[in-house]
């Protein structure tokens, strides 16, 4: 903003024309002065704004102004307004029913919209009255049952004198499920819904419409075996949090082995042939939450989700020394989303990158990625002895330059988790996208747009995420991700079955091995397996819980069942067990049958491995291992990380 002032001296015009009004990023005025400006500014600013956001996302903006001459001699030449948008249409600058001339001048995440006034208003206390106009897809998105507006923060406050902002939304969404800060007023009007905030508003404004997002999901691995020797290959599937819910719909070809490891990934296990290749197709349905799920069980920290790990360097000095200085896990976070800056360029490299690690992006902060801003996090955090870890996946979004992505090659998203030990749960945070978004709060409250894939703890680099498994021979998009309007709800279907526990070849008398296989494509939790003879032994253990059965895994649950009135030569003597699987707080069964068997001698419960061996046949078997040995491998992966 330029101030014309008639009549004065050389001197004096030199000064007035130091003082400039400059546009703010995200929709803030910040009005710079000389330091020897007098007290009172020149003008009082009041902004009204007004977001009417539609049916299909496109939010219709107007800033109304009412700026207040201070002085009887200075008044607005030129006005700057830089808003945090780069997509916009339909843009009108408005003094009454006059258009004004304005020119745009964009950047990568911003525009400015400039105003040159045609005419004069000079007095003190006379008023000029504008409006700036235009239409954005930046601020909504409405995907799925779900709408999401994410308002940038308001900056320097002390310009305005009021600042109010009307949020419009339509009524097929409902109110908001949350909303941040807490709004002045929320009323019906018509088909839309009218949320207001105070006047005096300043922070980012955050509102979500809708408790759950639904997903589907195709994702291949691709795997390959170049060795002469027989091989293991292991992937990380999607599993189950505390704020998502998958379903399976299929799983070509079936693992050998799923299980859970220490971070709850759920790895599957695929052997393959020398020289051979496979891949690996899931076709797949996740739901995700807004609240932690408390069917689904949390896997409580340990001592490794504090320690130092390579890329999180928390027992590096420099590290030590910011954590004592922002030493709240805010503090760090703040830190993390102000120092580092997004490198847009690097969506334009195929998402190839040196990942740099906590240090290496103090040192380089320039260079920073979502693996940059989230190494610093778990770092600083670690360094405060906070558990925490990195959680790699899929991150929905429609601005690339507000949420940068570039999904041409499967580059993925990352963003950290810590662990509350007040609500006992773990919660992701994201400073990556509160940086690049100017300031939405992704600490205090989080979103529906992140799928996680693998969740990094124990290890800073392992397991690899869904994109990851790349083959020389096979650079294809490995992910597809669409929109579901409903989730599986399949009831719980199993098959048990009881086989002998067997030692070197041979049959243990009284022990067998109970498997039940998940014929589903949901984990189910807490299993209450109970088990009984219809004779005098008995069966250990006879009631046990089955913490996780994941999709299509078979658990496998040894039991011993012993007759005390066996004689010394009587090995053995038949029996029957039944068995019965019941879901949690539930005494109605889900699954029950019953196999004859045999009851063992007491012996048998305590004697070792090589004893019975002896015992059943006097056969000992020593095995070795040769060049033709089993060959674990890891695939070769060709992604990075980038966003």
């Amino acid at each position: 903003m330029h101030f014309n002032v008639p009549a004065l001296t050389r001197a004096q015009q030199t000064i007035l024309g130091m003082l400039l009004v400059v546009g703010l990023i995200a929709i803030g005025l910040v009005i710079a002065t000389p330091a020897a400006a007098q007290e009172q500014p020149p003008f009082e600013v009041d902004l009204a704004t007004t977001y009417r956001v539609g049916t299909d996302s496109q939010t219709q903006v107007e800033h109304r102004f009412i700026i207040t001459n201070t002085t009887p001699t200075q008044y607005l030449t030129e006005y700057g307004l830089r808003v945090h948008f780069s997509d916009l249409s339909q843009v009108q600058v408005l003094s009454g029913a006059q258009q004004l001339e304005f020119s745009l001048l964009p950047d990568e995440a911003s525009t400015e919209i400039r105003i040159v006034f045609p005419d004069q208003i000079v007095g003190q206390n006379n008023q000029r009255e504008f409006a700036i106009r235009y239409t954005t897809g930046t601020i909504a998105t409405a995907a799925g049952k779900v709408l999401e507006v994410q308002i940038p923060q308001i900056r320097s406050n002390e310009s305005y004198s009021q600042n109010s902002i009307l949020l419009y939304t339509p009524l097929q969404y409902g109110r908001a499920t949350r909303v941040t800060p807490d709004p002045s007023t929320v009323v019906v009007q018509d088909q839309e819904i009218l949320t207001t905030f105070s006047e005096d508003a300043t922070e980012s404004i955050s509102a979500l419409f809708g408790e759950q997002q639904i997903f589907n999901l195709t994702l291949r691995y691709n795997l390959e075996n170049n060795s002469s020797n027989p091989g293991l290959a292991q992937i990380a599937l999607p599993p189950d949090t505390s704020y998502q819910r998958m379903h399976y719909h299929s799983l070509e070809p079936y693992a050998q082995e799923i299980k859970v490891d220490e971070d709850g990934n759920w790895i599957a296990t695929y052997a393959l042939a020398p020289h051979s290749a496979t891949t690996v197709h899931l076709t797949a349905s996740v739901r995700v939450s807004l609240e932690p799920q408390s069917n689904i069980p949390v896997i409580p920290p340990g001592a490794q989700h504090t320690e130092p790990k390579r890329y999180w360097d928390s027992d590096h000095s420099r590290i030590k020394k910011l954590a004592a200085e922002h030493n709240s896990l805010r503090a760090s976070y703040d830190f993390v989303v102000s120092q580092l800056q997004y490198d847009y360029t690097s969506l334009n490299q195929n998402g190839i990158t040196q990942r740099l690690g906590s240090v290496g992006a103090l040192d380089r902060p320039e260079l920073a990625v979502c693996q940059e801003f989230t190494d610093v996090f778990i770092a600083l955090a670690r360094a405060q002895g906070v558990s925490a870890r990195r959680l790699t996946g899929f991150a929905y979004t429609e601005n690339a330059t507000q949420r940068p992505v570039n999904f041409d090659q499967d580059v993925l998203h990352a963003w950290p988790e810590y662990y509350d030990t007040e609500l006992n749960v773990w919660k992701q945070v994201d400073p990556t996208w509160e940086h690049t978004t100017g300031g939405i709060d992704y600490f205090d409250q989080f979103d529906l747009n992140h799928i996680v894939f693998a969740i990094n703890g124990e290890s800073s680099t392992a397991p690899y995420p869904a994109g990851s498994y790349k083959t020389d021979e096979n650079d294809s998009k490995d992910i597809e991700i669409g929109f579901a309007d409903t989730f599986p709800n399949p009831a719980f279907l199993a098959a048990a079955n009881i086989v002998p526990y067997e030692v070197f070849g041979r049959a243990v008398p009284g022990r067998y091995i109970v498997r039940i296989e998940n014929q589903t494509g949901l984990a189910w939790y807490d299993q209450r397996l109970e088990l009984q003879t219809t004779t005098d032994s008995t069966v250990e253990p006879r009631s046990i819980t089955v913490s996780q059965l994941l999709p299509y895994q078979t658990v496998e649950i040894p039991v011993q069942i012993i007759d005390t009135q066996l004689t010394a030569w009587q090995f053995q003597t038949p029996s029957t067990l039944k068995y019965q699987l019941h879901s949690p707080n539930d005494e109605s069964a889900l699954l029950e049958d019953s196999f004859e068997i045999t009851a063992g001698h007491r012996y048998f419960k305590t004697i070792s491995e090589d004893s019975v061996a002896l015992l059943l046949g006097g056969l000992i078997i020593f095995g070795t291992f040769g060049t033709g040995g089993l060959l674990v491998f890891r695939q070769q992966r060709k992604r990075t990380l980038r966003r």
